[in-house]
């Protein structure tokens, strides 16, 4: 992996370099890993998670950047996600454990959710900056697991 520059990554450290530090070929390797995006989507309708679309890796959308709007999600879908990863529905305990972990230590952006939450909010997310094009991001994406500074969610 990395190996023009001269980098070799565990692949148990792909989901900190995908998840908390966005790194596009992370994610491509873990598709790989899995089978490619037809698996992924496959999992996600079994879930009912069928508002999220995922059918090209990152890979394909630098090679066609119109492949980007593919891939998509609803709202609402991602709702019933979070809520199944928070209530450890989705992954194994310590699978729930280790992303949420990853998702709140992930660095934050002060124009985006952790930067306009007041203080002391723990903030477990996910980002998203799709390519520029005449300075204008495709898309500009954030989902958070939100738990408020008096425990609420």
């Amino acid at each position: 992996m990395y190996t023009a520059a001269n980098v070799d990554v565990p692949l148990r450290q792909l989901p900190e370099l995908w998840v908390g530090h966005p790194d596009n070929t992370a994610n491509d390797i873990l598709l790989r890993q899995m089978g490619g995006t037809a698996p992924v989507q496959q999992y996600l309708d079994s879930l009912g998670l069928q508002g999220i679309q995922i059918r090209d890796s990152e890979a394909s959308m630098h090679d066609d950047e119109r492949r980007q709007y593919r891939n998509t999600g609803e709202p609402a879908t991602f709702v019933k996600l979070l809520c199944m990863l928070a209530e450890n529905s989705l992954l194994t305990h310590g699978n729930t454990k280790y992303l949420l972990s990853i998702m709140s230590s992930s660095p934050s952006f002060p124009n985006r959710i952790c930067g306009l939450l007041p203080a002391g909010t723990i903030v477990a997310y996910k980002t998203g900056t799709a390519g520029y094009n005449n300075n204008m991001a495709a898309a500009t994406n954030d989902v958070a697991l939100i738990t408020l500074p008096t425990g609420g969610a």
